[in-house]
């Protein structure tokens, strides 16, 4: 089935009134699986904060949520941007009409992967539930995405003016008979390439794509799976060895790799080491679903056949894995710490000499010098009349 264009589908596509009541229902279930998104703080809620918290609040990267509405019951998403020396952008963006197109996206899918004779009322319940996935890699993603188009944004202005200046001085020695060899500037087109670079590489690493969440998932079973299997190898003199194999959160253990590890060299310490990482990488990578998808050796497609669920990488590879589901979690974990993705509670302890206390009052200083010079020049200008 070839899949809609993107853009015709989203200019087609008309809002009933029960639409957009089930959007802004997808909108606020997906905002109950991100409590870190907390209510943004604004207008006199923000003014009546002291001093201190109202720095650190008006100086922190955000992205929050803001109720709108007669009712107040209408979620819309709140985002601050937070350059070197101050707030940058202050923007609502209102998800209406994109989760709508994700609805859409949704219906068709769950039509595409249902057979003839499913109700409608389950097709709208797969599509409900595939439109909260795409609306939270839409919330997940917008900070840094904009972030992007912002940074890059500043520099093209840079290079445009560079660009029509260059031509005005070309006008200007042409008029007097100074002809300026012809040259093409492609900071422009450099800018965007990076550009370009940058945004495919957020997409790519983005943390929410099916291998993502698998090699994060074997970085987070594979150290517990690993004891698990090196207490199994202290209790093979043992003849009911087998039955602890399979106790409580390790039941998953597969028989095969317990075959493997009861015929293993136990004499060589190094290589019973490196056997029982070996076995201890292919059950977590089976139990977090990391399989190989292409050019699997038929040994391993029979395995599969038979019911065994062979990852089908080599140890090395499924180690690569492991080391990247790290990286990645570290990754996130830094993320966790940053105020774009999660409000952090001002601290009771936190004084004057904070960062953002002291961002803000060099901030204050320079609007107060440019708004006496502003005085003055006013003044000035009401005396010469």
């Amino acid at each position: 089935m070839q899949a809609p264009n993107v853009t015709e589908q989203i200019e087609k596509q008309t809002m009933s009134e029960q639409d957009v009541l089930l959007s802004i229902e997808i909108l606020t279930e997906a905002l109950e699986y991100r409590p870190q998104i907390k209510r943004a703080i604004l207008g006199d809620e923000l003014q009546a904060l002291p001093a201190e918290e109202k720095a650190n609040e008006f100086f922190s990267p955000r992205v929050a949520v803001h109720y709108i509405g007669e009712a107040g019951n209408i979620p819309s998403l709140y985002f601050r941007f937070i350059g070197a020396e101050a707030p940058v952008v202050e923007a609502f963006f209102y998800p209406i009409e994109a989760v709508y197109s994700f609805l859409t996206e949704a219906r068709d899918y769950a039509r595409w992967i249902s057979k003839p004779e499913v109700a409608d009322e389950e097709i709208e319940k797969i599509a409900f539930d595939r439109a909260i996935d795409i609306t939270l890699l839409m919330i997940d993603n917008f900070y840094r995405r904009a972030e992007l188009m912002m940074d890059t944004f500043i520099c093209e202005v840079i290079a445009q003016w560079r660009i029509d200046n260059s031509q005005r001085a070309i006008q200007y020695h042409a008029e007097r008979g100074n002809i300026l060899e012809k040259r093409k500037d492609p900071t422009i087109e450099n800018l965007l390439k990076i550009y370009t670079k940058d945004v495919l590489k957020l997409w790519k690493y983005q943390g929410q794509t099916a291998h993502n969440w698998r090699i994060l998932n074997l970085a987070e079973e594979y150290d517990a799976i690993y004891r698990h299997w090196r207490r199994l190898s202290k209790m093979l003199s043992e003849d009911d060895w087998r039955d602890y194999a399979k106790v409580q959160k390790f039941q998953d253990t597969p028989d095969d790799l317990l075959d493997k590890l009861d015929n293993a060299d136990r004499l060589d310490n190094s290589a019973t080491d490196k056997r029982l990482s070996e076995l201890a990488i292919e059950h977590a990578a089976r139990r977090v679903r990391l399989i190989k998808k292409h050019g699997v050796s038929e040994s391993v497609i029979r395995q599969r056949q038979s019911g065994i669920k062979a990852t089908g990488y080599s140890s090395v590879q499924l180690f690569n894995y492991l080391k990247e589901g790290r990286e990645l979690k570290e990754r996130l974990k830094a993320a966790e710490g940053n105020p774009a993705q999660e409000r952090t509670p001002v601290s009771v302890e936190q004084n004057s000499d904070s960062a953002q206390v002291k961002k803000a009052n060099s901030f204050k200083q320079k609007l107060k010098f440019v708004q006496e010079k502003i005085g003055e020049s006013i003044e000035q200008n009401g005396n010469s009349a």
